[in-house]
């Protein structure tokens, strides 16, 4: 029996963050020996079912089966695809494959609704520490799915009820960071909790404002940290709910004393509580010429996204919107 399985995008299993036309691959499996692809059909959908196809690519003569492109497929941010292939040897088809999803990022910067946030000034450029950013906020309802986008200027780790968001370090990378910036992608679906909740962030120096290169200069790129935070919760019942970076959050000095690539760090284990008192954070100026772009160093790998679509909107009808003509 001739089938098409074990589906990639990009060759990765069912990714987030997609931000240009993916590749497709799959693998040829058959009882028989000396099998060679002649045809496929790829298609694109918005559903698992298949009832709604925005890419059809009709009946291809090719052999290939890696880096296949899809016809006619335009993204819509955030929104989660589906798709599946059957192939053919010139003697049987198979039948579809297993579908597998993907979901692409934030597309366009209009698509971030928050903003960068420091607890920092230019007063502490030259200053190795790190900080700490905090917000709360209630889930009421069935969450059927959550996705969190963040990146920041220096290095981040995220923290979502006192767990640490994925397993990446030293993110979101080192980039030029004046072109591009790089941004994460993750599901933190099961992270969260019925009634209140808490996200917060660590930030140090890290490429950005660190200490560089042979002569040690530092702030090459900048000359404080910053954070940027989306957070797209989907509820069973068609409700979205956003939680973005803003002034609103709380902002104080981590227990990181000091922090460098090259030189290490320093850790005050005493209680957070005994420390200093809070403050709160306030618009990191300068960077709004900061563009993130999906991606990262390294990049959540495997997830299940939100649906796409706005509070005010059925749950497809944003991915629609974004369809084309196809075969």
């Amino acid at each position: 029996m001739l089938k098409a399985g074990n589906l990639t995008v990009d060759t990765l299993k069912e990714p987030l963050g997609i931000s240009g036309t993916p590749d497709i691959g799959w693998v040829l499996e058959s009882d028989r020996s000396g099998v060679m692809q002649t045809s496929y059909r790829l298609q694109i959908a918005l559903d698992p079912q298949f009832a709604e196809i925005v890419s059809d690519s009709g009946t291809v003569q090719s052999g290939e089966s890696v880096h296949v492109k899809p016809q006619s497929l335009a993204l819509a941010s955030s929104c989660t695809y589906w798709a599946r292939v059957k192939v053919s040897d010139g003697a049987e088809e198979s039948p579809w494959s297993e579908p597998a999803h993907f979901t692409a990022g934030l597309l366009n910067p209009s698509d971030w609704r928050g903003g960068f946030i420091s607890t920092e000034t230019d007063a502490d450029a030259g200053n190795s520490k790190g900080t700490l950013l905090r917000t709360e906020f209630t889930v009421s309802g069935s969450v059927a799915s959550a996705v969190v986008y963040s990146t920041a200027l220096g290095l981040y780790t995220m923290y979502l009820n006192g767990q640490k968001v994925g397993g990446d370090e030293l993110t979101p990378g080192w980039t030029s960071y004046r072109t591009h910036l790089l941004y994460q992608t993750y599901d933190v679906t099961s992270m969260l909790r019925q009634g209140r909740n808490a996200a917060g962030a660590m930030l140090g120096a890290g490429w950005f404002k660190g200490l560089m290169g042979f002569l040690g200069l530092r702030n090459n790129y900048g000359r404080r940290t910053a954070f940027l935070c989306q957070m797209e919760i989907t509820y069973r019942d068609g409700r979205k709910q956003y939680v973005v970076t803003d002034p609103s959050w709380a902002a104080c000095d981590a227990p990181v004393l000091f922090s460098e690539i090259y030189d290490g760090e320093t850790y005050d284990a005493r209680p957070l509580n005994s420390r200093a008192g809070a403050c709160r954070a306030i618009p990191a100026k300068g960077g709004g010429p900061f563009l993130p772009r999906s991606g990262s160093f390294p990049r959540s790998r495997r997830s299940r996204a939100a649906a796409c679509g706005n509070a005010s909107a059925s749950p497809r009808s944003a991915c629609s919107a974004r369809r084309r003509a196809t075969p």
